[in-house]
């Protein structure tokens, strides 16, 4: 090194300045090329640890999927707690604590063994004895929750600190989905007297086993919770990578304009107004699933003689344009249907034979009525006919759900039928009023939704069997070859099975027309476009667009490949 050095001292200044220049060139040659090298092996990765904030309106009170009846506190409920089930991304049912679940031929004993690694997030293993307190928990009058009719008549055994075994009463194939309920603990929870479960303050600074953690909550000035954060629970390589900061609104308008402004990052449950507005904006995209929920304009015979008559009922089937209809209400952010399964939940039955080609609107349902041996009184501007010999006119009360996208689809209606010469009126009931209504099947139409989960089970609503509270068959049809159909639906083991079911089903409900479909509305989730996320194909509730989220990310960061997951 010294001769070097010598060397270098005994150069004239032009030849060290062309020696520096060659070193120079060569010490930056060497440097890119490392970094070409180095370029080769590093890869983009999310980078973990980061925040994501999404918008909720209200004030969240039970974070305890038990005692939650507000879709914020379902939603948060679904952050923090695991159910026996969870669901994939396509949609179907996967499973979350449990390892097995194994169903007997009769369809009607589920003997479910636990993963033995989980854990609460005190650090407490997850056991049979946790999922047996949750069902036992939901069935108590007292505890008053939401979930005690579908669990009402389920059985419960521990028979190993993993393994308990459910039983039902008849095969439903709806129940698995009813294990994607959250699990509670039950050693934090069975000290607590079932009338003061709702007191408690764990219902706000829940233990879970889910994806996430409650760590901070920050309320504002006058005590009401502003900002809650959820940290990712457990570090396996399918942990979220991301904080998640839940902030709360006291009304849409405000968390909207947060949304744009950039305050948060996703906004959930936007309706088709605010997904218009959001729009046009250039930072921002909307995703959108079909949820399992179908409106519609539900027939009750018993109080409005005119919907006795075949030619009636079939003449306002004739004369809704559901398209526009959907359009007029939803915009963009709809399908319509004249089916209880809308499109994207039509998944081996899409094939089958289709409704006849019929043409419709104000013409086609005037011909439908004079056909019927309706008559038109220019004096009275009426609809007449002798039913059961006695005249009757047509004129009816729709009775709805007093909430925007209910009275606005109910006016549209109304509007329609003033078109055909039919007087419309229309009660919009608060929800409360609404459900001691339907309980009482006191209206003559009533418009009002259908939800249903992945298996499709139409009984509930169409049953001859359901016609009395607590049944859902508001529109109180009878039609033994429907029952029979509906039935086989509920039986079936193979789709192929449930759509030939479902087809009869619709042979017989198309030839009796007891209500009439008319659209099913999308979720619309809004997101900011620097944040990269994933939902799965389907969902049933608001809720489960969080099952992906250990695949959703914000910032990134280059890595060896080695050093990423």
């Amino acid at each position: 090194m010294d001769r070097l050095f010598a060397y270098f001292d005994h150069l004239k200044p032009g030849d060290r300045l062309l020696f520096a220049c060659a070193l120079g060139a060569l010490v930056i040659t060497f440097l890119l090329a490392v970094v070409q090298v180095s370029n080769r092996f590093l890869v983009e990765t999310p980078l973990h640890g980061d925040a994501l904030t999404e918008g909720f309106v209200g004030v969240p009170r039970f974070i305890n999927p038990v005692l939650a009846t507000t879709q914020l506190d379902k939603d948060l409920s679904a952050l923090v707690y695991a159910g026996v089930m969870q669901i994939d991304a396509e949609g179907n049912l996967a499973y979350d604590l449990a390892e097995d679940v194994a169903i007997n031929d009769e369809g009607t004993t589920y003997t479910i063994t636990l993963a033995q690694n989980r854990m609460w997030s005190d650090g407490t293993p997850v056991t049979a004895e946790d999922v047996a307190f949750t069902i036992r928990t939901t069935q108590d009058a007292i505890v008053g929750s939401s979930l005690r009719a579908p669990f009402q008549h389920v059985s419960v055994e521990v028979v190993g600190t993993h393994e308990v075994v459910l039983t039902i009463p008849a095969r439903d194939p709806g129940f698995l989905e009813l294990l994607t309920i959250g699990i509670l603990p039950a050693h934090i929870w069975s000290p607590i007297a079932p009338d003061r479960l709702s007191y408690s303050d764990y219902n706000l600074t829940p233990v879970g086993a889910g994806k996430f953690t409650l760590a901070t909550r920050k309320t504002s000035i006058d005590g009401s919770p502003e900002v809650f954060v959820f940290v990712p629970q457990g570090v396996s390589t399918d942990a979220p990578r991301v904080n998640l900061h839940a902030r709360f609104f006291p009304n849409d308008e405000l968390r909207i304009g947060a949304l744009l402004a950039g305050t948060i990052d996703m906004a959930a449950s936007i309706d088709a107004a605010s997904a218009a507005r959001i729009q046009a904006a250039s930072d921002v995209s909307l995703m959108t699933r079909t949820l399992p929920r179908t409106f519609g304009v539900f027939f009750n015979q018993k109080t409005a003689p005119a919907l006795l008559d075949t030619a009636a009922r079939e003449a306002l089937d004739l004369l809704i344009d559901r398209e526009a209809l959907t359009h007029a209400v939803l915009g963009s952010y709809g399908e319509s249907t004249s089916e209880p399964l809308p499109v994207a939940w039509k998944t081996g039955v899409d094939g089958l034979t289709p409704a006849e080609d019929k043409s419709i609107g104000l013409e086609a349902a005037r011909a439908r009525l004079e056909r019927g041996d309706w008559e038109w009184h220019e004096d009275e501007s009426l609809w007449a006919k002798k039913i059961a010999g006695a005249t009757t006119t047509l004129s009816f009360t729709i009775t709805t759900l007093n909430t925007p996208v209910f009275t606005e689809t109910a006016a549209a209606f109304a509007a329609r039928l003033a078109e055909l010469g039919v007087p419309t009126k229309v009660i919009a009931r608060e929800r409360a009023d609404m459900n001691s209504t339907i309980a009482a099947r006191e209206y003559e139409m009533l418009l009002y939704g259908t939800a249903f989960g992945r298996a499709r089970d139409l009984y509930p609503f169409w049953h001859s069997s359901r016609r009395v509270e607590p049944g859902l068959n508001v529109a109180l049809y009878t039609n033994l070859s429907a029952d029979t159909s509906l039935e086989h639906m509920r039986s079936a083991t193979t789709t192929e099975a449930y759509g030939a079911a479902y087809e009869s089903f619709m042979t017989a409900f198309r030839a009796d027309t007891p209500a009439l479909f008319l659209f099913s509305p999308y979720f619309i989730y809004a997101v900011r476009d620097d944040v990269t996320l994933e939902l799965p194909a389907r969902i049933v509730d608001q809720s489960e667009r969080f099952a992906l989220i250990q695949t959703w990310y914000k910032e990134t960061e280059r890595v060896w490949k080695i050093f990423a997951k």
